[in-house]
């Protein structure tokens, strides 16, 4: 009986993932699509099948998304690690047309910036460790990071945005080094791990 209900807890597990779908997928198994702003100093896909991407310029990928929307929310998940040591300029930019902020990620913290707090909100952790999956949700004002399905930072937004777009990418001119599994993002909710 104890097998029986571990392999319907099994087969509820996979249901509820197959039923969790993506507006936009990169799987980075391949270069991006999306628009270039700047050029990288390698910018290639990894044997491991990863995006491997070296600048020491402001460079990034953007995407223009006439689907952010505040007040229905929206969920961005990403898995990467830092290679670089004193890292601070590896970003993700989100502008749901109503704010504008940003995940910043260095070597030892993650960081929300455009957030009510003047200069950002941190959480330490070492991303050169390992692979982290980064989820960001957004409903109305309301900013929540996951790292690892856990939840590190919340905070409320605050920069007024422009045109809705998400990048990610480098805006430092120091070195930075980075592996990218994935970056995924839908436009109908913000969704807890």
């Amino acid at each position: 009986m104890q097998n029986l209900q571990g392999l319907q807890n099994i087969a509820n597990l996979v249901t509820k993932q197959s039923s969790f779908y993506w507006n936009v997928r990169y799987e980075a198994n391949e270069l991006p699509v999306w628009t270039k702003s700047g050029s990288f100093t390698t910018e290639k896909i990894s044997p491991a099948g990863y995006l491997h991407l070296v600048s020491g310029e402001s460079v990034g990928y953007y995407n223009i998304e006439p689907g952010f929307d505040a007040s229905v929310g929206l969920t961005i998940e990403t898995r990467l690690k830092i290679i670089s040591e004193d890292s601070v300029g590896l970003q993700i930019v989100v502008d749901d047309n109503t704010h504008f902020w940003r995940l910043k990620l260095s070597e030892s913290y993650i960081q929300l910036e455009g957030v009510s707090e003047e200069e950002g909100i941190t959480y330490h952790i070492d991303t050169t460790d390992d692979y982290h999956i980064y989820r960001i949700t957004k409903l109305n004002e309301v900013i929540k990071v996951y790292v690892d399905d856990i939840l590190r930072l919340t905070c409320t937004a605050n920069a007024e945005g422009g045109e809705p777009s998400l990048i990610f990418g480098n805006t430092d001119s120091e070195i930075q080094e980075s592996y990218w599994d994935y970056l995924y993002y839908r436009t109908d909710g913000a969704f807890a791990p």
